[in-house]
């Protein structure tokens, strides 16, 4: 494995940038399954 990184040291970062593609797009899923309830909003009302 490391002599084919010794010759094409390319592929480390197009492994690398895989890697960043899958954890983003996981983080994302898993935020968006897991969405907080929204929170009703009240009007404030003016100060005297």
């Amino acid at each position: 494995m490391t002599k084919i990184l010794i010759k094409h040291p390319w592929l480390l970062l197009v492994l690398c940038f895989g890697i960043l593609i899958t954890a983003w797009s996981s983080l994302i899923t898993i935020a968006v399954k897991f969405r907080p309830e929204p929170a009703p909003l009240t009007q404030q009302s003016e100060h005297p």
